[in-house]
């Protein structure tokens, strides 16, 4: 289940993007970090580091001001969105990008389609 602080970085996260700032600060969860890392993958953001229990998030991709104008937060402490395989084909035709929380970890939403699974929608990217 997501928690306060993972909620603090996705509005960091939308408020620096709003601000087209290319770094921003957050608290540090593991969530976080493990959210980061796919991120990273994807070519949202460049890197990030961590200093005294602070993550620094480096090099947001001006792409992501152009393309997407949107960050959803889908699941809190008290609301969560659980999506299931047939709700994520729609997800994934509707041409957002989602973080999913599955059984194997925190993935996006292709790769959980790819292997038919289904978990907590943690964020969409829009």
């Amino acid at each position: 289940m997501p928690n306060p602080i993972f909620c603090s970085f996705v509005a960091n996260f939308w408020h620096s993007v709003l601000c087209k700032k290319i770094e921003f600060g957050s608290s540090y969860s593991i969530l976080v970090e493990k959210c980061l890392k796919i991120l990273i993958e994807d070519g949202f953001i460049k890197n990030f580091f961590i200093k005294d229990h602070t993550l620094y998030v480096e090099g947001v991709s001006l792409e992501l001001w152009l393309k997407y104008n949107r960050i959803v937060l889908y699941s809190t402490t008290r609301k969560i969105k659980i999506v299931n395989y047939a709700d994520l084909i729609s997800l994934v035709n509707k041409g957002g990008y989602f973080l999913v929380s599955t059984p194997l970890g925190i993935m996006n939403d292709s790769t959980a389609w790819r292997l038919k699974m289904g978990g907590v929608l943690l964020m969409g990217i829009f």
